[in-house]
């Protein structure tokens, strides 16, 4: 299979992309996208899973996912939102700065 990424591209650390994908904007870590426009669709549960990440670990970033991509907040406001769960877990906290660093936009 094949993914093209747009250049100046930033793909996140244990994201995953399917194939025949085209990437236009930044996809932020442990994020799953499809799609040609990519669409964020889901997390990397299995490729934590296969590297070992906890339970609880694999739960943080779940609700973290959920508050960036399915609330409706704005990135701003979600990423004030995970400022507690960023201190607790450094693999939100990857997430979390992987999102803040964007420079042209995250796939949503």
């Amino acid at each position: 299979g094949y993914t093209l990424v747009h250049q100046y591209c930033h793909i996140g650390a244990y994201s995953f992309s399917g194939m025949g994908t085209a990437i236009g904007k930044d996809v932020p870590a442990f994020v799953t996208v499809f799609g040609n426009p990519a669409e964020a669709r889901s997390m990397n549960f299995e490729g934590m899973r296969r590297r070992g990440f906890s339970a609880e670990a694999i739960l943080a970033l779940r609700n973290a996912y959920k508050i960036v991509y399915r609330k409706g907040l704005t990135v701003e406001a979600a990423l004030a939102a995970l400022a507690a769960d960023a201190q607790s877990f450094p693999e939100v906290a990857l997430f979390r700065d992987s999102v803040q660093a964007s420079n042209r936009g995250i796939t949503r």
